[in-house]
């Protein structure tokens, strides 16, 4: 297919003939450039004197541009990940969420929990009599509830201060019990089996401490040091890598930024400008500008309106904004 580029109407030529124009004049392609796009810049290069074209040249230049296709791509492989990722979790909280059946009566196996006392147990659900409700301890009067819910609550604060890793308080003794409760019946709470709630040695212990998800992750840890050990390092490399990446990103835009009003200063005039007295310039609008001043100098000489030269008898270099080589 002949590519060659009609010069003689810049507007019959198709995109690859612009493509072609832009290497034989010597243009930097702008990857995702459109048609029109390409025409206004090989038309600017031949009229270097046009004013408008040189304002919309500018303007092409200071949009940034991603590759659509690969990023639909990426956008689509992203999607299912997390949309697999969704249902993955959504299933599993649905396992966990769910609540667990009643086993029938006197019967206990997999995948059921022991029926309530005093209740009858049918198709998974549990029943109590006339004037009674499912409590933690089985089906009681609804008279007795108040009572009923201080006794669980105290046995929860028994359960949960054995589980507690991080504070580490001392189990709790008859003494400081009745200090804390003084209203309580310590006789009633261990009575009711269910509760959970021993009296040994003069201090309360809970038959399945509450232990948090934190104290399980340090026990986990503690108990497989080989297996948590590389994985903790693992995750910390992770998230370094991540922080210098997103700090590096994060110079790389601020570059960018302080690059274009590089560019709006030396489109604003004709004459050269010393890139130490415009480095001087931004410095009075941007903060700590020399450690990304590499990647500043780089952003701004990629332009190809931007021409490097040296002046005077140091030297010196400097910038000029043209259309011409």
């Amino acid at each position: 297919m002949d590519v060659s580029p009609h010069w003689e109407d810049i507007n019959s030529n198709n995109r690859q003939q612009l493509i072609q124009m832009h290497k034989d004049l010597e243009i930097p392609l702008i990857v995702g450039a459109s048609e029109e796009e390409l025409k206004i810049v090989v038309l600017s290069r031949l009229n270097p004197n046009d004013q408008v074209l040189r304002e919309k040249v500018e303007e092409i230049y200071m949009t940034e541009r991603r590759n659509g296709d690969g990023n639909t791509f990426l956008f689509i492989i992203r999607l299912i990940i997390y949309t697999s990722l969704a249902f993955g979790v959504l299933h599993n909280l649905n396992k966990y969420l769910a609540p667990i059946p009643y086993c029938d009566n006197n019967m206990i196996h997999n995948g059921c929990k022991k029926c309530p006392r005093g209740a009858e147990c049918k198709g998974g659900s549990a029943f109590c009599g006339d004037g009674e409700y499912i409590s933690k301890i089985g089906c009681v009067s609804i008279i007795k509830e108040p009572e009923i819910n201080v006794m669980i609550m105290i046995a929860n604060y028994i359960s949960q201060r054995q589980g507690d890793c991080i504070e580490k308080l001392p189990d709790l003794r008859i003494g400081e019990f009745q200090n804390i409760f003084p209203f309580a019946d310590i006789q009633s709470i261990l009575n009711e089996e269910e509760l959970g709630i021993r009296l040994i040695n003069g201090t309360f212990n809970s038959v399945k401490p509450q232990i948090t998800l934190i104290c399980r992750a340090i026990n986990y840890i503690e108990e497989n040091r080989n297996i948590a050990a590389p994985i903790i390092i693992i995750m910390f490399g992770v998230f370094i890598n991540y922080k210098v990446k997103a700090r590096k990103n994060s110079r790389m835009e601020k570059a960018k930024e302080i690059a274009k009003s590089a560019h709006r200063i030396l489109a604003s005039t004709d004459k050269e400008v010393y890139i130490y007295d415009l480095k001087v310039q931004l410095r009075d609008k941007f903060k700590n500008l020399d450690p990304i001043w590499k990647y500043i100098v780089r952003y701004i000489e990629n332009d190809s309106h931007v021409l490097v030269g040296f002046k005077g008898v140091r030297r010196e270099a400097y910038w000029k904004w043209t259309h011409e080589y």
